[in-house]
């Protein structure tokens, strides 16, 4: 909510990454004119169900060591859970090293994480050969607007670019469902039936 206000007012907002986002949502650039609103960070603690020391440790880390070369150098680096490496790449975190999310979330689950191995970072041992592996990343269906939406309001609880409403309005229009926006209801007459579509984000009784 407050996200989407701060939008509405100008202000921009860039997305989370490993390489450059803090823990805490910070502001990033600058400007010479007073009146131009300098752009919002996403930080780390946005991510779901993460321990705050966890987070705080990519930051040390990449701070102490420079960026990242790769998702198998912060995995070396960060030596963080999988279930962890999980959040972050479905949050979009990890963008840097893979636009698409759904594959590097596939690729997540081979990874091999023994500290004791030389292979920690990179491919289970006995995994499949590679041609096959990506004969099945060419089978990934790619993320429609609406399953990006889910992703990651599931992961952080909201997106930066797109809202459940937005995707589903394309598809009220192709319905030729009549559901009116804010801006429409304010020009209908007094006591006319309407039909709107809206959603609940925070329940409270009074």
């Amino acid at each position: 909510v407050l996200l989407a206000d701060a939008q509405r007012h100008g202000v921009s907002f860039l997305p989370l990454d490993v390489q450059v986002s803090d823990y805490d949502y910070k502001m990033e650039g600058i400007t010479s004119k007073a009146t131009e609103l300098v752009p919002v960070r996403e930080g780390l603690r946005s991510i779901y169900g993460v321990p705050e020391k966890w987070l705080r440790k990519i930051e040390e880390e990449r701070a102490a060591h420079g960026i990242f070369k790769s998702l198998k150098d912060f995995i070396q680096r960060t030596q963080l859970p999988k279930i962890l490496l999980m959040k972050l790449a479905a949050a979009g975190a990890f963008k840097a090293f893979h636009q698409n999310v759904r594959e590097l979330l596939w690729k997540s689950e081979a990874i091999n994480l023994d500290q004791q191995s030389f292979l920690l970072g990179q491919a289970k041992e006995g995994s499949r050969p590679k041609s096959e592996d990506e004969e099945d990343q060419n089978l990934i269906p790619t993320e429609s607007n609406w399953d990006t939406t889910r992703r990651e309001y599931n992961s952080k609880g909201f997106s930066l670019e797109l809202h459940p409403l937005m995707v589903l309005r394309a598809l009220f229009r192709q319905q030729r469902r009549n559901y009116l926006n804010s801006d429409q209801v304010q020009e209908c007459r007094h006591r006319q039936k309407i039909c709107v579509a809206g959603l609940i984000s925070i329940t409270q009784r009074p």
